[in-house]
């Protein structure tokens, strides 16, 4: 595996998202309240860095890496350095969820049940974890032989003798995810196009007669704002670049950027001679706005991993008009390996800067206006049509994308030498 590491001081400080509000004594207390708990403060008080690891391989990149970087055996010695010992003491590592709005569009009910799962070649036993109306968690004591996206079907034999409107057998539903053993299956309904599903009826009347009853699934950790102040780091020490998508009618929109504080030299190639404003032509020349990005959101589903493509950029220095100072194209538009490999070279030849940019996107759910719903009631009171535009504007994103400069990953992986990419990390001083 080859990762991207991306290192960063943090402040203790950033922790808190204080609300952007006048300085009355109002709203004092809603900053107040805001801040993180002394609880919260003595699990984070202590931190110094935070590290966002991004997996920059693939299939392709690793036939690449044995073609242009040969080693002899003997040299795989040097890794010991790196090794821990078998008897090294293994740190801690806490996991903390987060719980974000539109991770699931139901409220999951904890649930234990018969199910029996049925394959086209075998039928298998096991218990839910939990349910709602869209789809469950199973649990099977064995590995389930399935893949993402695949159709199963399924009959609740239990729920059946309480319930004789619905048909509990056969029921269709997608396998949307699994722990790495495969004996823990998310589950989905899979509704044919015009069709009600039975499942769906038959849950959703379920749990409207006995909320009282169930016990929804919370998603979350022990210690209350822990994972918002830790989600506020995160956010702060990022060196990647946001972007947003928003679809007005029929068409969509790319005119907002995100960043931070954090050193990003790629940030310097969307520079304007507008002093509040960026240039965003690299990443949208050639109608890429359309016939990259927008192709790529077609492919997407909500619950979707996020899919990117590799965008290469050839910067003249000393040009400055905007289109003949950029050359930007897709690495799967260029016929060959040797062909991107001619780019590069192209590329970092004097006055002359490359920059390999890898760009995600991801489709988005409703917005979670909770962060900011003071704010939105502030404006109401003096400008309510300012505050409706506002969240039409949040409402309106359909996707975010992220940009990962894989520059140095991209050069070593093409066969150029340490110090060529250093020399080319250090021309970047072209860009002011």
């Amino acid at each position: 595996m080859v990762y991207k590491a991306q290192i960063n001081s943090i402040n203790v400080e950033d922790a808190y998202l204080p609300a952007t509000l006048p300085p009355t004594q109002e709203h004092k207390a809603v900053k107040d309240k805001n801040r993180p708990s002394p609880r919260v403060l003595s699990h984070i008080s202590k931190l110094k860095y935070v590290l966002a690891l991004t997996p920059v391989d693939d299939e392709d990149s690793k036939a690449l890496y044995q073609q242009n970087n040969s080693f002899e055996i003997n040299e795989v010695n040097e890794l010991k350095v790196f090794g821990h010992a078998k008897t090294d003491p293994i740190l801690p590592v806490e996991d903390v969820a987060f719980k974000y709005v539109n991770l699931r569009s139901q409220t999951r009910y904890i649930y234990k049940t018969a199910v029996v799962l049925s394959t086209e070649y075998v039928d298998k036993t096991g218990i839910t974890k939990d349910f709602s109306i869209n789809g469950m968690q199973i649990e099977c004591p064995e590995s389930m032989n399935v893949e993402k996206y695949e159709k199963l079907k399924i009959e609740l034999p239990d729920l059946q003798q309480i319930s004789s409107k619905f048909k509990l057998k056969n029921l269709v539903y997608e396998v949307m995810g699994f722990n790495k053993a495969k004996t823990i299956i998310n589950l989905r309904a899979f509704e044919e196009r015009g069709q009600a599903h039975v499942g769906k009826q038959f849950f959703e009347q379920l749990i409207d007669k006995n909320k009282d009853k169930l016990k929804a699934a919370f998603m979350g950790n022990v210690i209350p704002g822990l994972a918002e102040a830790l989600r506020n780091l995160y956010v702060r020490g990022q060196n990647n670049i946001g972007f947003f998508i928003h679809k007005r009618g029929i068409r969509h929109e790319l005119k907002n950027i995100g960043y931070t504080n954090a050193h990003s030299s790629a940030l310097k190639l969307f520079a304007s001679d507008n002093e509040t404003g960026f240039n965003l032509y690299p990443l949208l020349r050639n109608n890429y706005l359309n016939s990259f990005i927008i192709n790529m959101l077609r492919r997407l589903q909500r619950d979707s991993l996020p899919v990117y493509q590799d965008l290469f950029v050839r910067v003249r220095a000393q040009e400055t008009n905007v289109t003949t100072r950029f050359e930007t194209i897709l690495a799967s538009e260029m016929r060959s390996n040797s062909a991107r490999k001619i780019f590069i070279q192209k590329a970092t030849q004097n006055n002359v800067l490359f920059f390999a940019l890898r760009v995600y996107l991801s489709r988005t759910g409703r917005p979670d206006t909770d962060y900011i719903a003071q704010e939105l009631a502030y404006v109401s009171q003096y400008a309510i049509h300012k505050a409706k535009q506002l969240e039409e504007d949040l409402w309106s994103v359909t996707a975010v994308g992220d940009i990962v400069d894989i520059t140095e990953e991209t050069m070593l992986r093409y066969g150029f030498s340490y110090n060529k990419v250093q020399e080319q990390l250090n021309s970047r001083k072209l860009l002011g």
